[in-house]
């Protein structure tokens, strides 16, 4: 191996890495070494089905391109910057992520976005009000684009994730109950703008997904960063309405026609004695039942009985069904996650042939929607190398 390098002098020579130098190989390897806290080479070439000779020259050669900072195997965060918007019911979200995938510190993205029309700071997010029309949607993503396009965070940009709270197919966006004005929605809005352009001319990876299964793809970065491993991960996501992502070995599971995870749509009904039939008095599908709970449970600052009975009703089809090794809970219940624990243990014991799992949280609040969109367009931008 080459000399350790120090962050400084990585920094300091980082524009001289040519990307294209790298193969599809050397960057799975980056790849798995940016999803795992504890590498160890003869795991990483079982687990990418690369020989180990092959894995030692990728290591070498992401060393000499400065993305790797030593033998070690530290990521150099600062060589390239991943962007995530996540368009909600009533605003959006923004992040920007180093290369390590650790979010930016807000004071060093806001400058960014001096000017553009209605984005601001609240609570350590930046956000902008939500468009009222299709062509205002357009219009105000086209700006927070160009405006990341002259960011200068980072020496390189390789990806721009965008998530909607609706399913997502072939890059267009389909009918939403949370943002029906926003059907159809597709990158292609903006194939004649400056950033297309440049997106064209420095291969930038643009990607639309669903909300969930971006927030599920950071849920499992998390985990496996933390030092934890899912094969089978189920991701509950709670923002606009209620989502499910699933992450088998690492990657997203779409389905048929994208559109795997939208358990929001479903009916609670009376299972066993989880159920007094209070929840079917309250009318409408499991989201929309979710999101009026938790309305009350905000309000109230405490976790409602209902809230907790839907959770555990939620959790007990996808489990019966699917058999998850671990289910994490992200979003909006982020917030009630400690209180609502201790009522979400009983589940795995409720029925019979339910499999055990593993309950755990997000730390990455409500900005992982944002989060795994960036991911996501990153990963997508290395499977067209």
């Amino acid at each position: 191996m080459p000399r350790k390098k120090t962050e400084e002098e990585a920094n300091t020579h980082t524009e001289h890495c040519k990307i294209e130098s790298l193969s599809k190989t050397d960057l799975l390897v980056m790849r798995y070494i940016q999803c795992h806290k504890k590498i160890v080479k003869s795991v990483m070439a079982e687990k990418l089905g690369i020989s180990l000779p092959t894995i030692n020259t990728s290591l070498v050669k992401l060393e000499e391109e400065r993305l790797l900072l030593d033998d070690k195997y530290t990521i150099n965060a600062n060589f390239a910057t991943l962007w995530g918007i996540s368009i909600c019911s009533d605003h959006c979200r923004i992040v920007a992520l180093d290369f390590s995938f650790t979010v930016l510190g807000i004071d060093k993205i806001l400058p960014v976005f001096e000017g553009v029309p209605n984005v601001r700071e609240e609570k350590g997010e930046i956000i902008f009000d939500r468009p009222e029309t299709y062509d205002s949607l357009v219009r105000k993503v086209g700006n927070i684009i160009d405006a990341i396009l002259s960011c200068n965070v980072g020496q390189h940009l390789f990806s721009i994730g965008i998530t909607f709270p609706t399913a997502v197919n072939n890059g267009r966006v389909l009918n939403s109950v949370h943002c029906p004005n926003y059907r159809g929605f597709s990158i292609d809005e903006y194939s004649g703008s400056a950033w297309f352009q440049k997106k064209k001319i420095d291969n930038i990876s643009i990607v639309i997904e669903n909300d969930a299964k971006g927030a599920a793809l950071a849920s499992y970065q998390d985990l496996t960063t933390g030092g934890e491993e899912s094969q089978f991960m189920a991701n509950l996501y709670m923002d606009s309405g209620l989502g499910l992502g699933v992450i088998i070995n690492g990657e997203i599971f779409y389905g048929a026609e994208n559109s795997a995870g939208e358990i929001g749509y479903i009916h609670p009904m009376p299972l066993g004695n989880e159920f007094d039939g209070d929840l079917e008095n309250k009318g409408g599908h499991l989201s929309a039942i979710m999101d009026r709970c938790f309305r009350e449970a905000e309000a109230s600052e405490e976790v409602s009985q209902d809230m907790a009975k839907l959770v555990r009703y939620a959790i007990s089809v996808i489990q019966n069904l699917f058999s998850f090794d671990t289910i994490v809970l992200s979003g909006r219940f982020d917030k009630h996650f400690a209180r609502m624990k201790d009522a979400l243990a009983p589940t795995r014991y409720a029925y019979d042939n339910m499999s055990y799992y593993a309950l755990r949280q997000s730390n990455y609040g409500m900005n992982i929607s944002a989060v795994g969109g960036a991911i996501s367009a990153y990963y997508k931008w290395i499977e067209k190398i």
